[in-house]
């Protein structure tokens, strides 16, 4: 055997050690992944912590006025939203019973490649993404998004590398296709192909009226905390408020007819679909974007906060 025959016997041998180890941390981090919506709650707390001992609020310190920190905040829960709406596209044009928050086992059916899933590979991570990246803007801290960014990458990558080993493993040729078109996450709109259900409305409240509840929820707190931090009371202005009583009322509604009407039991089938979907949409609450179809495992929902969802 020649030196470069070993080499190569050599090289292949820690590669596949490195693939092996990948997968075993996505699978372990797959499990726990509801819980990095936690790390990102400690960053941004810490970087409350910075603006009270620095004594001002974010904007406030370079003079400008309250009209512009308060455009600031209204951004950054734009940002949030945004990641909402990416979420509710996904889910609203997906198959029954795919796309859901499981963090237990990877189950797929078929391969999602329209809509949403013909732009990106993971769109359900990128709207989880956005979600925390305004959570993160929130306080004004620099270092606050940016490690959120890092943790975000180096906790999601692992994820992404063992669901797609799993979807190779499964579909071979039709994933590489669908691959080598598609991006893994960051959105290009190259080879665009339309949804080939119909808008399911119902499953998309169904699915994420908690979402929304929860992003109003957060930074409405946030507010508080800021002004609790900076200013010695907590205290949350009215925008917040009249916020927070608009997705709470909605909250109850959905909840009240989820519990006291059929509205949204009825049969995933009664959405006509136009052909065979390959799509996957977030079921009844559980999450697990590898692009394609997944059993349901009933689980509290969460948006990046994944909670869907961190």
């Amino acid at each position: 055997m020649t030196c470069e025959n070993t080499y190569q016997i050599s090289h292949r041998n820690m590669d596949m050690a490195l693939r092996e180890e990948m997968e075993s941390q996505g699978q372990s981090l797959f499990r726990w992944r509801s819980y990095l919506p936690f790390v990102l709650l400690s960053l941004v707390l810490a970087g409350f912590t910075e603006l009270a001992v620095s004594g001002h609020s974010h904007l406030k310190s370079t003079g400008y006025s309250y009209e512009l920190e308060l455009f600031f905040e209204l951004t950054c829960l734009m940002v949030s939203l945004s990641g909402l709406g990416i979420r509710i596209v996904t889910t609203g044009y997906a198959a029954p019973g795919t796309s859901g928050r499981n963090t237990h086992r990877q189950r797929a059916d078929s391969l999602n490649t329209t809509g949403m899933y013909s732009v990106t590979r993971n769109p359900l991570y990128l709207g989880n993404f956005l979600n925390g990246l305004g959570f993160s803007l929130f306080c004004g801290v620099w270092w606050v998004p940016t490690l959120y960014v890092a943790a975000f990458w180096l906790y999601y990558e692992r994820i992404i590398y063992r669901e797609e080993e799993y979807l190779r493993s499964k579909f071979g040729e039709e994933f590489l296709n669908w691959a080598s078109r598609t991006p893994a996450f960051f959105p290009a709109f190259r080879y665009p192909v339309s949804p080939e259900r119909r808008f399911n409305v119902r499953r998309v409240i169904r699915n994420e009226y908690s979402t929304l509840f929860l992003i109003i929820s957060i930074f409405t707190l946030f507010d508080g905390l800021e002004n609790l931090f900076v200013e010695g009371a907590f205290r949350v202005d009215r925008i917040w408020i009249g916020l927070f009583a608009a997705a709470a009322c909605v909250w109850l509604l959905v909840k009240t007819m989820k519990k006291r009407t059929r509205f949204f039991s009825q049969q995933e089938s009664e959405c006509p679909q136009a052909s065979a979907s390959s799509e996957s949409t977030p079921g009844h609450r559980a999450e697990i974007d590898t692009g394609a179809p997944r059993t349901i495992d009933m689980e509290p929902p969460a948006p990046l906060l994944s909670a869907g969802t961190v």
